[in-house]
């Protein structure tokens, strides 16, 4: 943070990733929908991909939303509902064709990771934490407190992709990894690396 902003140039990019930011957040939560499309014509690809990136980008969008409520920002809380809202979706179509496909084969999911009880339980007893953190805590504390647990969030949805790294290596196939997620994913972090240490301030907006 030792950059001036006062230079022209630097000013100027923070103002382009303060625009871009929410467009890169959404998106990312839309960039997934080409593969939650190809399960309705092929639903055999739920017992090959991950259920992470869905789950973790629903709850992930959650956490950023109520800290978007928290500090009054828009362009945090308009793109994250809409996450929210699509992951919540994903989840959906991908555990209705999984559970078509589990029954028929007989086959688990090997790259879930974890199972689906995992996921979703898991999920709704995060987001109710969440939840009592924003209406119970004061406004600062609460800032802290969803803002952590965001950030790993966060971490983990980018993560999610390596849920099938082992399944790769093995297959020595990598139709599995989401390469329309990967390649938002980066623009998405470079802008709000840039936006949130320079334009908002907040270390949490990097992670």
């Amino acid at each position: 943070m030792n950059r001036n902003t006062s230079d022209t140039p630097w000013t100027v990019i923070i103002a382009l990733c303060a625009k871009f930011a929410p467009v890169f957040s959404s998106a990312l939560s839309v960039s997934s929908l080409s593969t939650v499309l190809r399960l309705s014509s092929s639903p055999h690809l739920t017992l090959n991909i991950p259920l992470l990136p869905y789950t973790s980008q629903a709850l992930n969008c959650f956490a950023w939303a109520l800290y978007g409520l928290l500090k009054n920002e828009l362009s945090i809380i308009i793109p994250n509902i809409g996450g929210c809202v699509l992951g919540i979706l994903y989840t959906v179509v991908f555990l209705r064709h999984y559970a078509q496909q589990r029954e028929k084969t007989m086959r688990e999911n090997p790259v879930l990771p974890g199972t689906v009880g995992d996921h979703i339980y898991g999920g709704e007893l995060c987001a109710a934490f969440l939840t009592m953190c924003y209406f119970i805590l004061s406004k600062e504390m609460a800032l802290t407190v969803i803002g952590f647990i965001a950030v790993a969030i966060n971490i983990v949805l980018f993560a999610s992709p390596l849920a099938a790294a082992r399944e790769i290596v093995a297959k020595k196939d990598a139709s599995s990894i989401q390469i329309p997620f990967v390649t938002v994913m980066v623009g998405n972090t470079f802008c709000w690396t840039v936006y949130g240490i320079y334009g908002l301030e907040s270390v949490r907006l990097c992670v």
